[in-house]
């Protein structure tokens, strides 16, 4: 079969990439028209189940009610990360190449974290790090705290990837010696 030639190859790669392009900015659009009105369903609907589920204390409603609040900022928080991850490279780190804003799995809080414990914040960034710090009464330093909070992410995963690889293991052991018999 004949090799194409380069031009042929640079534009189907420049296809695909104008395709794939296309399709992840419709999955953007798709995701943020259904969010609001699933939001606008879905947090009554929290509310509601909260207090009408047999047998809850008030501060089990309380609570559970609030993690749905924070479990919805922390999402949005990521977002912010990745969606604005040049814009706050730029303005503030001094070294993106240190640790850098667009890691899709942490918040912008945690990125400052990390930046304002390994000296890699602008002027701007501690000044927004000093912002969040103060406008959070709930802890004493939100930043540092989301940082350690993502370290404490990590170690539950990684805890619970070995103990699903025990139980893998112990279900093919099992297996194999149900098999012989």
């Amino acid at each position: 079969m004949k090799k194409p030639t380069p031009q042929i190859a640079w534009l189907k790669e420049a296809a695909f990439n104008i395709g794939s392009l296309l399709g992840n900015l419709f999955l953007i659009i798709l995701a943020l028209v259904l969010f609001v009105p699933l939001f606008i369903v879905a947090m009554p609907w929290k509310v509601w189940v909260s207090f009408t589920r047999d047998n809850r204390k008030a501060r089990e409603i309380l609570s559970g009610t609030g993690k749905f609040f924070v479990g919805i900022a922390i999402a949005i928080d990521q977002l912010g990360n990745v969606a604005f991850a040049g814009l706050f490279n730029d303005v503030l780190v001094k070294d993106a190449s240190i640790f850098a804003f667009g890691r899709t799995h942490e918040t912008i809080s945690e990125v400052l974290g990390w930046n304002e414990y390994l000296k890699n914040l602008t002027s701007t960034g501690k000044f927004l790090v000093a912002a969040v710090n103060f406008f959070d009464f709930t802890k004493e330093q939100h930043c540092a705290h989301a940082m350690a909070s993502g370290i404490d992410e990590a170690k539950y995963k990684i805890a619970f990837q070995k103990k699903a690889l025990v139980q893998h293991e112990t279900i093919i052991a099992s297996k194999e010696f149900m098999a012989k018999y």
